[in-house]
């Protein structure tokens, strides 16, 4: 539990908020107009495990939990219900303890833009803090895209480590 806390600690006083991954609409070169948003998470984690697997570390596992949490927070943000951010990640970890056994610890990394999904993993892997979070020692992850009413994308990636 300490080390949840000092990770959580860490990384709501140290991550930026969230990462503008580009406020203008690229329609032509965004995968998301040529597939469903459940494709693109997935796209997203194959991503982040192509980057995981350049560092010799273990494949993130999806569960559909996280990713339910994940597409959440998506459209809370999206839909102005709270701030892109990872306010409220106590409240999302809570209800990842209790749906999911023996987790230890957990992060997220938050985006909004319409650019490509190959740019939005990018901009978490050039920041440091983001970076640290794909790299950490987690073991199962959930994506969540959500498309608001203006046509603005949110992206929620959350991480665990789940321990046996």
């Amino acid at each position: 539990m300490k080390q949840f806390h000092k990770l959580l600690i860490f990384t709501l006083t140290f991550i930026p908020l969230f990462i503008a991954c580009g406020s203008t609409k690229e329609s032509t070169n965004s995968e998301l107009d040529e597939v469903s948003i459940a494709k693109a998470e997935r796209i997203i984690l194959e991503l982040v495990n192509k980057h995981r697997k350049k560092n010799d570390l273990p494949k993130l596992k999806a569960i559909d939990e996280l990713t339910e949490i994940a597409e959440k927070h998506s459209k809370n943000m999206g839909d102005g219900k709270v701030k892109v951010g990872h306010g409220g990640f106590d409240n999302r970890y809570n209800k990842i303890k209790k749906e999911i056994k023996n987790v230890g610890s957990a992060a997220e990394n938050v985006a909004f833009g319409n650019t490509s999904l190959k740019k939005i993993v990018d901009g978490w892997i050039a920041s440091p803090h983001h970076k640290g979070n794909i790299e950490g020692p987690f073991n199962y992850t959930g994506v969540g895209i959500y498309r608001n009413k203006q046509g603005v994308l949110f992206y929620t990636q959350i991480f665990i480590n789940k321990v046996k």
